[in-house]
């Protein structure tokens, strides 16, 4: 992972949770990599992002 990455798709403080490794880029892109708990509700299929 990347400042960038980090940046672009962490939370306030450039805390990433989650990676395209680890999640669709559906799932990043809708915030799944900033938040340290993710309502996977929202992310694709309703399911846990593997970890």
């Amino acid at each position: 992972m990347t400042r960038d990455f980090a940046r672009v798709f962490g939370n306030n403080e450039n805390d990433v949770f989650g990676c395209l490794e680890c999640m669709t880029a559906t799932e990043v892109k809708k915030g799944g990599a900033r938040a340290e708990h993710v309502d996977t509700a929202k992310l694709i299929g309703g399911r846990e992002p593997l970890r």
